[in-house]
């Protein structure tokens, strides 16, 4: 906050334009600071952080051709191009952007509730900083993410495991669980069993966006559609190809995949919110 209230902003930004405008408020190139930070690399970590910006525009990753999803990549591209966000985000783990804000080399950067363990010691009072959601365009938007329980078809023990899950998913025991792994609850009936999520304001944010939150997938071949949407993105912030050439290029290996095996309607809330700027 620091950097943006130098800047001449106050709060900080909740739509698309104002985000821009702050970026660019807030990029010092001859500092080396950018606006903005967040992890672009080529994994599922990219796919995840990515994935929010498409969605807010309205759009999915079995439509990136559209108005919507080519909005969304051309905007994380445009940030890019005009210098506000560093090209090494290509490269970048969500760690690599933790990094970069809490150095002072980014104002704003992506990030999940993983890290509020140690935010504090590492900044250790050096400048002020806020959570908030993601800025958005249509809509706020976040992914849910990425652990999941299941049974081993192979298992000796399939009722003894299935049992283990219904206790440790109880509304009781997934609000112990969660509170002790720094994450949010599962179940909305959890929530305000702990005063944590609702009234720790660094909570409150991540639990206000799960009311926005979607999850990736689930499909059988999603790590081939994740392969797809993250390499299109990589081509067109590195201005290897136009946003137009990579989404068709993404959308021609994601279509005979959901051709066969559509992904599911995905609806909102219920899982680990990732992705709020800070």
């Amino acid at each position: 906050m620091d950097i943006l209230n130098a800047a001449g902003i106050e709060n900080p930004p909740t739509t698309w334009e104002e985000f821009e405008e702050a970026c660019k408020a807030t990029t010092n190139a001859a500092e080396g600071v950018y606006g903005f930070a967040m992890c672009d690399i080529a994994t599922e970590e990219g796919t995840f952080q990515i994935l929010p910006w498409i969605y807010s525009a309205g759009g999915n990753i079995d439509d990136l051709t559209s108005a919507e999803s080519t909005k969304a990549v051309q905007f994380l591209t445009d940030l890019v191009q005009n210098g506000y966000m560093s090209k090494e985000v290509v490269n970048w783990q969500q760690s690599d952007a933790y990094n970069a804000f809490t150095s002072g080399k980014a104002a704003m950067f992506e990030s999940g509730t993983w890290q509020l363990a140690d935010i504090d010691e590492k900044i250790n009072g050096s400048f002020n900083y806020q959570y908030t959601l993601l800025p958005k365009d249509k809509e706020y938007a976040s992914t849910i993410g990425g652990e999941n329980f299941g049974v081993c078809t192979g298992s000796e023990y399939k009722d003894e495991c299935v049992d283990f899950l219904k206790f440790l998913m109880n509304a009781e025991n997934n609000a112990d669980f969660t509170a002790a792994a720094a994450k949010l609850p599962v179940r909305k009936d959890a929530v305000g069993l702990k005063d944590l999520w609702t009234t720790d304001d660094r909570y409150v944010v991540f639990n206000d966006a799960m009311n926005y939150a979607k999850a990736r997938g689930p499909h059988a071949q999603w790590p081939t559609l994740s392969e797809a949407l993250y390499t299109g993105v990589q081509q067109a912030l590195l201005g290897e190809k136009s946003v137009e050439d990579a989404m068709k290029e993404a959308q021609a290996k994601i279509d005979p995949i959901v051709a066969e095996d559509p992904l599911p309607d995905l609806t909102t809330g219920g899982g680990v919110a990732d992705d709020v700027n800070k």
